[in-house]
């Protein structure tokens, strides 16, 4: 919890419409500075008298998240923010850095249940086509000019989803599984309880059974610049792959382990930094075009005490 005060002294006479303090997270390193108020009070609104000395209090708890972290391309910290709004004037503002003391802190990873979206993509790609295709024809006669980007936009939807597409031809409906493992789970040692159970089923009947991988991946993301000039850097701080036993045909399962908790810090969302966490799921389908997607992880913090 962290107590304090905002001290004001006065000039002339004023009016306020509303002095604030908030507790806030920030970033900042190689990627664009940014801060985000987590918890914000009103502490007056009024008239101020001329030459005062004044003093509002304040408390707020800090959350678990986003946890402290200082990293290659950034790091997190806290502050305090105020600001007063005056009216016809410079609004007056002020912050100070909060230091907050180690706290024990585990990540938590939530389970994950998919199916396969090929087909979807791959239907929506050639929908904008053959609808692009159709409004040049009516427009122009021929299909060029303005539509051309649009054409060639829609071309490489159509091609990026190819692949997993066909693959689901022959494999049908994936459906992807990651449950967070648990004492006496599957293939949970002693030694190694921090982990998730990897579930990969399809339709059965395949001459040739696949090879399923399951890959973890945690790494910093940082975002510089703005506009066309924006630049987006990856710092990888984790990467762990497993192959998936054979259960019968189509299911497939595997244990993949996870980081130690204060090996990497939990997942972040900013607007221009974050920690991803992501697992790529790929099957290796014999003398066919394989199935590969990547799903983002919800990795939160939780405090052991």
């Amino acid at each position: 919890r962290v107590r304090g005060r905002v001290e004001v002294r006065t000039g002339k006479a004023t009016r306020c419409d509303g002095l604030k303090a908030a507790l806030a997270w920030h970033a900042q390193g190689k990627g664009n500075a940014e801060s985000h108020r987590l918890e914000e009070v009103t502490l007056f609104e009024g008239a101020w008298a001329a030459d005062e000395a004044l003093s509002y209090p304040f408390a707020f708890e800090v959350p678990d998240t986003p946890v402290p972290y200082a990293g290659t391309l950034f790091e997190v910290g806290f502050r305090i923010e105020a600001d007063a709004d005056v009216p016809w004037a410079f609004d007056p503002r002020a912050q100070r850095g909060v230091r907050v003391a180690q706290r024990t802190v585990r990540v938590a990873v939530g389970p994950i249940e998919r199916g396969s979206t090929g087909f979807e993509r791959g239907c929506l790609g050639c929908s904008v086509l053959l609808l692009l295709a159709g409004i040049g024809l009516a427009v122009q006669g021929q299909i060029g000019g303005g539509f051309l980007p649009l054409l060639c936009f829609g071309a490489l939807g159509i091609f990026a989803s190819l692949g997993t597409v066909l693959a689901e031809r022959k494999l049908g409906n994936v459906k992807i599984a990651l449950v967070p493992g648990t004492a006496g789970g599957y293939r949970t040692a002693a030694s190694t309880p921090n982990g998730m159970d990897c579930r990969v089923s399809f339709r059965a009947g395949l001459r040739n059974a696949p090879t399923v991988t399951c890959a973890l991946t945690v790494r910093e993301r940082a975002r510089k610049g703005s506009g066309s000039n924006t630049r987006t850097m990856y710092e990888e701080l984790f990467a762990r792959s497993i192959t998936l036993e054979r259960e019968a045909p189509g299911r497939y399962r595997g244990f993949l382990e996870l980081p130690h908790p204060t090996a990497v810090p939990p997942a972040l969302k900013g607007t221009s930094n974050g920690i991803d966490w992501e697992v790529k799921v790929d099957i290796d389908v014999p003398d066919w075009p394989d199935w590969s997607q990547t799903f983002p992880l919800p990795a939160e913090a939780e405090k052991t005490r």
